[in-house]
Order: C-alpha cells, then structure tokens, then sequence
C-alpha cells in the first residue's frame, strides 16, 4: 500500500501517534496541547471563546503539501463536525500565530508555540470552545531498521531534543 511504501522511502518519520503505523518501531517524542490565539485587539473574542463564536470567526489554518493534507488539529474539528471559516491557509505551523495581528482571525495552535510566541506579539492566549485531544507526536522508522545503528542515534538525538521542550510552560 501507499502508506506502508513511506516507511521504505523515508528514515525517520516524525508523525502524530494517530497517523502511526503500529507495525513499525515508534519512539514517543512529546506531548501537546492545543489553545486558540487572537491579536490582543480582537474585538470579536473577549475572555472566552464560544463554539458559535469560533465558527463565525475567520480562521488562519494549516495544510501540508501538495494535496492540502490539514494539521493534526484540522483534522480532528473536521473528523467530528465543528466548521470553520479558513480566510488564510499556510503549510508552516509557525505562521498562523503573527498572521493573526491586525485581524480578527483566530488560529488553533500549540499550547507551547502560542505561549512563546506571547512574548514577542501583541497575542491572546485562549481557551479552544471544545475539547482538542492531546497530539502525541512519535518519531517512527521501518521495522527492518530496528537495528540500524544510525537510525538509532539519530532517533536517539530526537528523543533528547524532545525532552528539552517540557521546560517551555503553558499559559
């Protein structure tokens, strides 16, 4: 199949738990929560964020490649019926957060991310109107790698990298 054909083309994977292949070793990297962000002028979004609000908003949204494949966050509102209205798409999980100043745009992101990006943009941090399952994000590789030294050093490296960003608080 095209999804087994990945794991021989590619080393590494760095894939949420819910997309892995559990027929190849996987190591679990890190964990993360999800807040919505607004430009602190948002006239739109006090305190709280209502459902009905959310889905009036404009929204700046992430897809990845070619064929729009959306973000693991995307993916879930989509999967269980919340719509929403993408006024601007990019495929950098960086980007949704400064493309929300100056607007009344909402951006769905990385509790982590929203909380650095807090200190260098005029941003609020708040909480989604529905519940966002954690993304448990998983480095993979073919299981005929399982002993390829490479592959676990370089895995290895992910891993310790990964442990680092538990120092970066939430809101």
């Amino acid at each position: 199949s095209a999804a087994s054909d990945v794991y021989k083309r590619q080393d590494l994977l760095c894939i949420p738990e819910k997309f892995a292949n559990n027929g190849h070793p996987a190591i679990n990297l890190y964990s993360e929560t999800y807040h919505c962000v607004v430009w602190h002028e948002n006239t739109e979004v006090a305190d709280t964020l209502t459902l009905d609000q959310y889905q009036q908003a404009g929204h700046v949204t992430v897809r990845y490649g070619s064929n729009q494949r959306p973000a693991f966050e995307s993916w879930y509102i989509e999967e269980y019926g919340v719509t929403r209205r993408s006024e601007v798409s990019t495929g950098n999980m960086m980007l949704p957060i400064p493309l929300v100043v100056g607007t009344n745009r909402i951006a769905t992101v990385h509790t982590r991310l929203a909380t650095t990006m807090a200190k260098i943009l005029p941003i609020r941090i708040v909480e989604p109107p529905m519940a966002i399952p954690v993304l448990n994000q998983k480095l993979q590789y073919h299981k005929h790698r399982h002993n390829d030294q490479g592959i676990l050093w370089l895995a290895k490296i992910f891993e310790e990298e990964a442990l680092s960003l538990i120092h970066i608080s939430e809101p």
